[in-house]
């Protein structure tokens, strides 16, 4: 299996004690996950610029992004039959707009949804990389 080395940016959104994301189902395992909103860096864009367009393609909510300590991860990710070298700067974002705008996104995005924190390790367990920074970031909301 090939590497693919990614250049990705990922949001946690909390409100009224839920964090904002997506169900997905990888195209090629078909196994199902519950993604916070985030994707690649265009080429000109900030990671922050990024976070934004990504969150409103993929949920339909406007966000700005908290100026926090923005937390660094690298790690391996299967998706669609590939190892990606995912290189994920995680960021924390508010929301701007409690009414979402329709969401139009890729095939194996299965519906935008929000998961009580209480349930942040069991949602995000299957990959500590992502577990870990979900619940920093998700605390730091909390403070």
């Amino acid at each position: 299996m090939t590497k693919k080395i990614r250049r990705r940016v990922s949001v946690v959104v909390i409100h009224n004690d839920c964090i904002l994301g997506f169900h997905a189902e990888d195209p090629h395992s078909l196994v199902r996950y519950f993604f916070i909103p985030g994707g690649m860096i265009e080429e000109g864009e900030s990671p922050e610029q990024a976070a934004v367009r990504e969150t409103f393609e993929e949920t339909g909510y406007q966000i700005e992004i908290v100026q926090e300590p923005a937390i660094e991860r690298q790690y391996d990710f299967e998706w669609d039959g590939q190892i990606n070298d995912c290189r994920t700067t995680f960021l924390k974002g508010r929301l701007l707009s409690q009414h979402p705008s329709a969401v139009n996104d890729a095939a194996y995005h299965r519906g935008v949804a929000w998961i009580s924190l209480d349930k942040v390790n069991e949602i995000f367990s299957y990959h500590k990389d992502i577990l870990e920074p979900v619940q920093i970031l998700s605390q730091s909301s909390l403070k």
